[in-house]
């Protein structure tokens, strides 16, 4: 090999390894950008209380869980759906939490699990005809017809990831996170729940 080809191979190498070095690079820059929105969504949600007000809103399920659960639980795990998920498929997937059932049960008073549907307007009459399907449990269900849940907590991101989160007596977050997605969250959040409820 001459010179000169020896000089044109180590510079396609070296721009090889400075691409690759840039994409590399790249690929960890967007991902710790991610990481900072991530967690700074999450402190902003843990700046301020969730205001749970449920005074508007139709309770379902009344016949195992009354409204005075909600105020007196000292944790409460909120799963909150607004409009713009599928609601049919999300009353279905309802019976994946009576996985939930037992611990609900261990603290009996002191725990609650609280599902919040938003439902897009002009359909609260099928959301409520899904309801006959689905299975009963030990959760109250508010069906929240006029978006009262989101307008009190403007500071909610968007994203349907911290649409899931838990709650202390003062109505603190303390973990955001869905326990049936996330194993850690999961282990995070009896964690928790076994040393606030001790």
């Amino acid at each position: 090999m001459n010179c000169i080809s020896q000089r044109i191979l180590k510079g396609r190498l070296f721009y090889s390894v400075l691409i690759t070095f840039n994409v590399v690079f790249l690929f960890v820059l967007v991902g710790c950008n991610r990481n900072v929105d991530i967690r700074n969504k999450i402190e902003t949600m843990k700046s301020f209380p969730i205001n749970l007000d449920t005074s508007d809103m139709l309770l379902y399920n009344n016949e195992f869980v009354s409204d005075s659960l909600v105020d007196t639980s000292k944790l409460k795990l909120i799963i909150y759906m607004d409009s713009t998920e599928c609601m049919p498929c999300y009353l279905k997937s309802m019976v994946e939490w009576q996985s939930f059932d037992n611990l609900i049960d261990k603290y009996k008073g002191q725990l609650a699990f609280v599902f919040i549907l938003e439902p897009k307007d002009g359909t609260k009459d099928q959301v409520a005809n899904h309801f006959i399907d689905i299975p009963k449990i030990k959760m109250p269900i508010y069906l929240d017809k006029s978006h009262l849940f989101k307008s009190n907590n403007k500071f909610l991101p968007e994203e349907k990831q911290y649409h899931v989160f838990l709650i202390d007596e003062n109505n603190n977050v303390l973990l955001v996170g869905n326990p049936l997605l996330n194993p850690h969250v999961c282990d995070i959040m009896y964690k928790i729940i076994d040393n606030k409820l001790k």
